[in-house]
């Protein structure tokens, strides 16, 4: 059910969506698809589609650039280099240590 006029609706970010969001993320990253402040345009389009079928959820750019900009942030805090080459490190490790 769409919220009323004004009204936000909040997400709640699943790992089953990072994964999903991680998997075209990774794939895009390795055919270079990377604009000068993020990514290229088709790269969300993807990533929205792959989450959509994969976690049945709605889903826009914003609520992705929100998760990326989250990851950003913590990758920061601790240092580590790339977001993409750092997440599929940790996830391939199975350590939880983005949340």
């Amino acid at each position: 059910m769409p919220a009323a006029k004004g009204k936000r609706v909040y997400l709640t970010w699943t790992d089953e969506m990072d994964n999903a969001l991680l998997v075209v993320l990774v794939e895009h990253h390795n055919n270079g698809d990377h604009a000068q402040n993020g990514w290229k345009p088709h790269v969300y389009i993807a990533a929205i589609k792959n989450i959509r079928e994969r976690c049945n959820v709605e889903i826009t750019k914003d609520n992705i650039m929100r998760s990326l900009a989250r990851y950003f942030l913590k990758v920061n805090l601790v240092g580590i280099g790339r977001i993409i080459s750092c997440q599929l490190i940790v996830k391939m490790c199975g350590i939880d240590m983005w949340r």
